[in-house]
């Protein structure tokens, strides 16, 4: 079902952002990646709506968009097409009320709170490396949320913490995947200096959307010798 698409492609951006996750930063983050790796146009407004349309929806109810947008959202999950997709994500029994308690968000957010009031009072460890820094300007080290730093502190996220470091690539550095797809992003500094990243997404300073490389940017920037 279509929603389904839609549904996991912002369970994958909030997997993906980094700092606040709520409904815009994630429509707004699936529109940059989709323009930035694969040059799709579909505005962050665009797909607000449709999740809003998709909350709303009755669960054996499917939402009506365009078929080259599923494409899209098909395509920033991984999948060849929704095809592939539907393969890999068969859709959940009729009666299943899988889909409804991963879009309530109100009862989402009132389990949560009732799990972790749980979880303190059997006395678990809280307070555990669920943060992480910016650390030498190339990689992320995970901290304890309550931790003083004087670098900024933000919640851990196992996919930019495992993926996203700072390079100096040289002409002999991979710039391409074995598909033609971008395996390198780039973005500027506070102080305005080109830095080059390992993983797509936002800039772990400036917060800026890091860009895919080019290969303009490749012969002026890196191999201009």
């Amino acid at each position: 079902m279509f929603k389904d698409v839609i549904i996991k492609a912002f369970e994958k951006a909030e997997q993906e952002i980094i700092g606040s996750s709520n409904k815009t930063s994630k429509s707004n983050h699936i529109s940059d990646v989709l323009m930035g790796k694969y040059h799709h146009q579909l505005g962050g407004k665009t797909l607000r709506n449709y999740y809003d349309k998709v909350v709303e929806l009755d669960i054996n109810t499917d939402i009506e968009i365009k078929s080259i947008f599923i494409q899209y959202l098909c395509e920033y999950l991984d999948y060849k097409d929704y095809q592939h997709f539907l393969k890999e994500n068969p859709p959940e029994n009729e009666n299943s009320n899988y889909f409804i308690s991963n879009i309530n968000k109100k009862k989402t957010t009132i389990g949560s709170i009732i799990i972790a009031l749980l979880i303190s009072y059997f006395g678990y460890d809280m307070a555990k490396k669920n943060c992480m820094v910016w650390v030498g300007n190339n990689h992320f080290e995970r901290v304890k949320c309550e931790e003083k730093s004087e670098l900024k502190t933000i919640p851990y996220n196992k996919v930019i913490f495992d993926n996203l470091k700072r390079v100096e690539p040289d002409c002999n550095y991979q710039f391409f995947k074995r598909d033609g797809s971008e395996n390198l992003w780039y973005g500027k500094s506070v102080q305005g200096e080109l830095e080059f990243f390992t993983y797509y997404g936002l800039h772990p300073i400036t917060n800026d959307t890091l860009d895919p490389i080019t290969q303009y940017m490749i012969d002026k920037y890196i191999c201009n010798e």
